[in-house]
């Protein structure tokens, strides 16, 4: 079964899982609870961006609500983009009123620290981001078109635990181990060869 959006990945875990005793709200429970796992575990070009341009005042950015991990920070100064490096927050502080532009940042709850503050007014982000939990059933993203099997596989070890069939649950949970490795190392390879195609695992 083909499946593009929520809705229809819904269907596909209820024939799966053939029960007729759960809700479709807990499944969909169990649909975000393996996309909320998966965002946990992969590392994978579909799931970096770069932000707009970010504010930089009095030495700090504020992180964008979805960010997950970072890749780069950078700043441009007099037309010359400028990657910082990343360090610990108390030798970042340390480095705040030093002299010249920024060189590395730190985290701070939900901001970057700068250090030196510089005078750079504005900083780009690349990050992994987390994908938004799904609601809709003509919602859809990358996990649900592309990593169905993962997210098939995820909410069916969740069913299993629900239902209290650890046996079911360790065999689900061995098979989304599985389409986790699978694209990750299909997306190893896809960044390899240089390719920006969207990663489409088999099924």
């Amino acid at each position: 079964m083909a499946v593009s959006n929520f809705g229809q990945l819904r269907t596909l875990v209820k024939d799966w899982g053939n029960r007729t005793d759960i809700s479709d709200a807990t499944i969909n429970s169990f649909i975000n609870l393996a996309q909320d796992r998966a965002n946990r575990v992969l590392r994978i070009p579909v799931l970096e961006k770069v932000s707009a341009t970010l504010p930089i005042v009095n030495g700090t950015v504020v992180i964008p609500s979805d960010y997950l991990e970072a890749k780069a920070l950078t700043i441009t100064v007099a037309g010359r983009t400028m990657d910082l490096q990343r360090k610990d927050l108390p030798y970042v502080l340390s480095k705040e009123l030093d002299g010249g532009h920024a060189r590395y940042f730190a985290r701070e709850a939900n901001k970057f620290i700068l250090g030196p503050h510089g005078k750079a007014t504005t900083a780009k982000l690349a990050y992994y981001y987390v994908a938004p939990n799904l609601v809709n059933d003509t919602d859809t993203n990358w996990f649900v078109e592309y990593g169905t099997d993962l997210l098939l596989y995820g909410a069916l070890a969740e069913q299993a635990l629900y239902t209290k069939n650890t046996e079911e649950a360790a065999q689900f949970e061995a098979k989304f181990r599985g389409a986790a490795a699978e694209i990750e190392s299909m997306a190893m390879q896809a960044e390899a060869s240089g390719s920006t195609l969207g990663i489409v695992p088999s099924r």
